[in-house]
């Protein structure tokens, strides 16, 4: 294996692991076979130009990131690792809210919107409620 081939099987696996990406996440988001990516990533294979293209895509990555030496990549900040940190940060949030709503609709508890439970206002009725509450006062006929 060259030096080129080390560099882009580090950068491809190092790139593929920060995301989270299997070998088969990462080939059904490339179009490219997961044996081919095994074979990239083990230096048996070097893929042409347009496979490199659509690893970086899938990777959110720019194709000469897939070749810096390691000192190179780690002396500048990722800018992707950032990102991708902040999208699963919400991505957190929203999933544990939206249980949170589920939760509170199985029980029977009243939705409160998101906007109501951030700002610390409790959120008026709803007016079929009020409705509701209204007409228990009233005598039936």
């Amino acid at each position: 294996m060259n030096r080129v081939q080390r560099l882009l099987s580090f950068n491809l696996k190092r790139n593929r692991s920060r995301r989270g990406l299997s070998q088969m996440a990462l080939a059904e988001k490339s179009r490219v076979s997961p044996g081919y990516i095994g074979d990239i990533e083990r230096g048996k294979k070097f893929p042409s130009a347009a496979v490199l293209d659509r690893l970086a895509a899938a990777l959110e990555v720019q194709v000469s990131s897939l070749f810096l030496e390691e000192d190179e990549e780690s002396s500048r900040p990722d800018v992707y690792d950032v990102l991708f940190q902040v999208k699963e940060a919400l991505r957190n949030r929203f999933d544990s809210e939206v249980g949170e709503i589920f939760r509170r609709y199985i029980e029977g508890l009243p939705l409160v919107p998101l906007d109501d439970r951030t700002s610390g206002r409790n959120p008026e009725p709803d007016s079929p409620d009020i409705e509701e509450q209204d007409n228990k006062n009233e005598p039936e006929p």
